[in-house]
C-alpha cells in the first residue's frame, strides 16, 4: 500500500501502530511509529534532493 504522507495527521502505538489521516480514516500498520516516521523523512529527503539537482 502507498500512503500520501501529506494526509497523515498522527501516528500512535496502541499496541498496534495506528495512522490517523486528515480525512478521519484510521489505518493499522505493521511497522513501528518510528519506522514510519523514518520512511516519511527519507521519502521527503529524496524529493528535496531531486528538486535540487
Amino acid at each position: 500500500m502507498v500512503l500520501n504522507s501529506d494526509l497523515i495527521e498522527q501516528i500512535e502505538s496502541t499496541p498496534d501502530t495506528v495512522i490517523t489521516l486528515t480525512t478521519g480514516q484510521k489505518i493499522t500498520a505493521l511497522e513501528s511509529p518510528e519506522d514510519l516516521i523514518d520512511r516519511v523523512r527519507a521519502y521527503r529527503r529524496s524529493l528535496y534532493e531531486r528538486s535540487s539537482s
